[in-house]
């Protein structure tokens, strides 16, 4: 007699999900005995809760979560073990036409150079009036975040004190800059997102955002202006910011 198990696992609509999806749809998972059930979830936040509560067993999150959640720094905070990796790269900053403009104006190129373009962002930054620029990731425990801040602090910019940074879920995140969605953005547009792919693609072959630097691009970046990250401008070796397939202990 085969032994099945049942399985739910909780996932947000990216293409790091693709190995869940294609599990499930390719007959795949049903080849080892395994009756998978995915639950479409629309924020990272919601699927740290539903692995919390024992609703999934395991899930498609981002690489940095399960760090937080067993260091206790997310509330709720399961415990997670993380047996494989499914993403490592593919994320990009990407600017609305506006501000894109007056980055190159001050020397930002196409060629999705980080340094370049980031003392561009530098200096639409230092002719900025009235409200500080705001920046959008899909979670503080995230890679896009810590990449982010990592670029900026690279090129001379204070993520904390010369720009804003919010929350978005990856759904939202095309809608927000598209929209100007005043619910989300207190009717202030959203200048520049943090985003993974498929969602960088889509809005650019919706004639949107361009991207002005690429994930493997802020790690080659040295020191630019303002104070450097440290060490080599390189993460530590078998550093990841990537996405995780994840499941609770026991």
């Amino acid at each position: 007699m085969t032994t099945r198990h049942a399985i739910t696992a909780g996932f947000v609509p990216l293409l790091d999900s693709a190995l869940l999806v294609v599990a499930r749809e390719m007959g795949f998972a049903e080849e080892q005995g395994i009756d998978l059930t995915l639950l479409r979830e629309r924020s990272w936040a919601s699927i740290r809760d539903r692995l919390a509560v024992r609703h999934v067993d395991v899930a498609h999150i981002l690489g940095p979560m399960p760090i937080a959640g067993n260091l206790g720094l997310n509330v709720p905070a399961p415990e997670m073990i993380v047996p494989m990796s499914l993403g490592l790269g593919g994320n990009a900053v990407t600017v609305s036409p506006a501000l894109w403009q007056r980055m190159a104006e001050n020397g930002a190129t196409t060629d999705l150079d980080a340094r370049a373009n980031g003392a561009a962002l530098r200096k639409a930054i230092d002719a900025q009036a009235g409200a500080p620029l705001r920046f959008a990731v899909v979670h503080p425990y995230s890679g896009h975040n810590y990449e982010l801040r990592y670029w900026l602090a690279a090129s001379g910019i204070d993520p904390d004190r010369d720009i804003e940074i919010v929350v978005l879920p990856p759904p939202d995140m095309g809608c927000a800059r598209r929209r100007r969605d005043r619910r989300l953005l207190r009717r202030r547009a959203l200048e520049r997102l943090r985003r993974a792919s498929p969602r960088r693609t889509s809005r650019h072959r919706q004639g949107g955002d361009l991207a002005v630097e690429p994930r493997e691009g802020a790690w080659r970046q040295r020191k630019v202006g303002g104070g450097q990250p440290g060490g080599d401008g390189r993460p530590a070796r078998g550093a990841s910011s990537g996405v995780n397939l994840v499941r609770p202990p026991g």
